[in-house]
């Protein structure tokens, strides 16, 4: 289901913009400000703030937005500021002076989509290979917790002692102490 979330935000990331932001004041000055955004095939992440401010001086302004997608530069992507960038992964941070005297601590993360679909597709794929092999061990007649061969004994697995489903023993319904 995450797999599926996931594919379904990447491919719209390149038709609208899709993301949640708060803004930072301190008194009735915006200081800063916080993001999350889906945009162009990769999930966003920034953050600017005074450095005359504390870290966190209050959740306030949260915003939702939905916007069309407009091809653009990211901040994030600018050469001059990027401190690590590999297949997509992207980290850049930047302090430059404000209008008011103060200095702007801007950092931003990119990540890729599609390294978020492999990460949600790891699960789904090793239940599916679990499956697979089970249902391929019994029709080959073996065990499908240990892999013996069941041939000899087909009620129950000597060496493991698994009970095989389908089986007389575990078709009878179970009668509770008398």
């Amino acid at each position: 289901m995450l797999l599926l979330a996931n594919c379904g935000l990447w491919v719209s990331s390149y038709f609208r913009v899709i993301g949640f932001s708060h803004t930072l004041f301190l008194g009735t000055q915006v200081r800063g400000g916080s993001g999350i955004w889906s945009r162009g095939g990769r999930i966003l992440i920034d953050t600017a703030r005074h450095v005359d401010v504390p870290r966190w001086p209050g959740w306030r302004g949260w915003n939702f937005t939905i916007d069309p997608f407009v091809k653009r530069q990211e901040f994030v992507d600018s050469p001059s500021i990027t401190i690590w960038h590999l297949m997509g992964f992207r980290c850049a941070l930047i302090i430059s002076p404000s209008g008011d005297g103060t200095q702007v601590e801007t950092a931003a993360i990119a990540v890729p989509y599609w390294s978020l679909a492999v990460l949600t597709a790891i699960l789904p794929s090793l239940t599916f290979g679990r499956t697979l092999r089970r249902r391929r061990a019994i029709a080959a007649g073996l065990c499908p917790i240990c892999g013996y061969d069941l041939r000899a004994s087909p009620e129950r697995c000597p060496e493991c002692g698994h009970a095989i489903a389908g089986t007389a023993e575990n078709t009878s319904p179970i009668v509770r102490g008398a």
